[in-house]
């Protein structure tokens, strides 16, 4: 389509990136401009071209400017089967996600059994307390929530953008009432955890590629 396109339309592209859902129903393009690119003519052709390659949306950017044709939703809303139950996320479209949804399934497959066995070795008869640090937009948390040996999550994620949709897709999947959703500093929120006696039982850490903080 691109290649095909009227040449003043891409002739100052530097870039284009698609973005995508674990289902992959939702397909969001950007295309990153050098220069000024807006105008209605542009957006007529952006739209066609959504429209003819079924595209949820299309972002054009360039320096100060930004034009979206297609959804204004600033989230993807992903369905995904994890641990044999659907689990319904928004995913906000510059979020990272883990690129591998079978990676995904048999991360959580693996969590699951290790906190049962946990359970069983604590003798526990309500279940673990979990505290997950860097939750993200809540991928693990939803899921995990669901153990019958989880009893609590308390989820810490620095990100508002993030924390505030973490809740929402708890909210979404009927686990809001099991989980608190901490908007702060991971080691911060780790340390007033530790304050209270026994106040969690099993610590699950999945930090971002630049690694932990030096809290």
């Amino acid at each position: 389509w691109l290649r095909g396109s009227d040449s003043g339309r891409v002739a100052n592209l530097r870039s284009c990136r698609f973005i995508t859902g674990w289902s992959q129903e939702q397909v969001v393009l950007h295309l990153n401009y050098e220069d000024t690119f807006q105008g209605e003519q542009w957006s007529s052709w952006a739209e066609e071209m959504r429209r003819q390659c079924d595209l949820f949306s299309i972002v054009g950017r360039s320096k100060g400017a930004c034009t979206r044709v297609g959804s204004t939703e600033d989230h993807l809303t992903d369905v995904v089967c994890l641990l044999g139950r659907e689990v319904i996320y928004h995913q906000p479209l510059d979020a990272f996600a883990h690129p591998n949804v079978f990676a995904m399934q048999e991360a959580c497959q693996w969590l699951w059994s290790r906190f049962e066995a946990i359970q069983e070795e604590m003798k526990s008869v309500e279940g673990v307390r979990l505290l997950e640090l860097y939750c993200g937009f809540g991928a693990h948390t939803v899921p995990l929530s669901r153990s019958p040996a989880v009893r609590s999550v308390i989820a810490v994620e620095l990100d508002k953008r993030l924390a505030d949709t973490a809740q929402k897709n708890c909210a979404l999947n009927g686990v809001a009432e099991k989980v608190t959703v901490i908007e702060g500093d991971a080691g911060v929120a780790g340390q007033k955890a530790c304050e209270g006696a026994a106040a969690f039982d099993v610590l699950l850490v999945d930090p971002p590629r630049s690694g932990l903080d030096c809290n």
